[in-house]
């Protein structure tokens, strides 16, 4: 499994972050509070949904934490793209703030 994508929005401290990872090695650096384990701890979380399923169709991951949301947002979004054998898979974790409702 190749991982294609990694589109960050209102999660920690990233508000629109999206990445593109290349075929080869991908490098994170920069200093501290620049969001290196925010990307990572995402990358995480979308992977924990993908081992869950594999195991059992109706598995859950590691669920997006309120704390997560960046302050002041009603919601965080991970989105996730990855290819295995030349097949795309997509998805979306969503988590909004307790009483907030999405139209």
């Amino acid at each position: 499994m190749k991982i294609n994508q990694l589109i960050l929005k209102n999660y920690r401290g990233a508000i629109d972050l999206p990445l593109e990872f290349t075929d080869r090695v991908n490098v994170f650096f920069g200093i501290n509070g620049a969001g290196k384990s925010t990307v990572i701890d995402a990358l995480a979380i979308a992977l924990s949904w993908v081992v869950g399923r594999i195991q059992y169709a109706k598995a859950s991951g590691r669920p997006i934490s309120e704390n997560d949301i960046t302050n002041g947002k009603l919601f965080a979004s991970i989105e996730f793209a990855c290819t295995d054998d030349e097949q795309k898979f997509e998805w979306k974790l969503l988590k909004t703030r307790k009483g907030v409702r999405l139209p």
